[in-house]
């Protein structure tokens, strides 16, 4: 709609209305006419490897949370599955051993 469309605000920005000058000490960059103009800087493509393995936390696999009745409830609930749905997904997570004991699922 061409009314909506003259009410809409754009913001006076210096940096997105105006180009930005560059100075004498830095060059404007050059494009490149070719792909095989661009340099590679690792010569190999592998990865560097990583000597610092403080950044990485992983979680305990081996403490899984098992599924109660009331989650599995909330999840048949929340996912709208009808019965046999609702059966299968319980035959499935009990399968892999994601159920509680005594939990039923039908």
């Amino acid at each position: 709609n061409s009314k909506q469309k003259q009410s809409i605000p754009y913001p006076n920005l210096q940096s997105a209305i105006h180009p930005i000058t560059h100075e004498t000490e830095i060059s404007v960059p050059k494009a490149l006419d070719t792909l095989e103009e661009i340099p590679n800087d690792d010569g190999d493509g592998a990865l560097p490897d990583s000597d610092d393995k403080s950044s990485f936390e992983f979680e305990d696999c081996s403490s899984s949370k098992l599924f109660s009745q009331d989650k599995i409830n909330d999840l048949v609930r929340d996912l709208n599955l009808p019965k046999s749905a609702a059966e299968l997904l319980g035959s499935r997570l009990k399968s892999r051993n994601f159920i509680l004991p005594g939990v039923s699922y039908s």
